[in-house]
């Protein structure tokens, strides 16, 4: 089944405000993209990621259709700590400002 970014990712989700900051206000590279995601849904472990990014809708739009090895994914891990938490940061305050998240933390889980 084709992937369309337009139609499995919906304005105003977390998804979709990730997907665009990346593209447009950061450096675009789709680890850069799905890592950021995943971490706001508690998946860090690189195989979670990788096994997402094959069977989750979202993943694989994100991923632009892409399979990841898990190596792949926490060798950019552990070479763009730094790039990745600013970019989280980022995000996480853009998110705040949209309403995206709440008094609950950030994947969901309550506080």
């Amino acid at each position: 089944m084709p992937v369309s970014l337009k139609n499995q990712i919906q304005p105003g989700t977390i998804e979709y405000t990730i997907n665009c900051l990346v593209d447009h206000e950061i450096d675009s590279t789709i680890l850069l993209t799905i890592i950021p995601f995943a971490y706001s849904r508690d998946i860090i472990s690189s195989r979670r990621i990788a096994r997402a990014c094959e069977e989750n809708e979202v993943f694989t739009a994100l991923a632009a259709a892409t399979r990841p090895h898990f190596a792949t994914i926490a060798d950019f891990v552990y070479s763009m700590g730094d790039k990745i938490v600013s970019v989280f940061r980022d995000i996480l305050a853009v998110c705040y400002t949209e309403g995206l998240i709440g008094k609950q933390m950030f994947a969901g889980k309550a506080g």
